[in-house]
């Protein structure tokens, strides 16, 4: 893990490494892995809630029950 002050830039696992991208203010935006960046979508409570590849098709999605 390589770290700026308490914000994690990216780590290695299992031979991958993950790229955390994150604004001028620290807010995470996404990932970029494998070569893919995927972004995050969040709710006013700053959750995430869904995770969008390249093409904004969801990839993951939160549901409520």
């Amino acid at each position: 893990m390589y770290a700026n002050g308490t914000s994690i830039i990216f780590e290695e696992r299992n031979n991958n490494v993950i790229y955390y991208i994150r604004n001028s203010v620290e807010d995470l935006l996404g990932i970029k892995y494998n070569n893919n960046i995927y972004y995050y979508v969040k709710n006013l409570q700053n959750d995430i809630i869904s995770i969008k590849d390249s093409d904004f098709k969801n990839k993951v999605c939160q549901s409520v029950k």
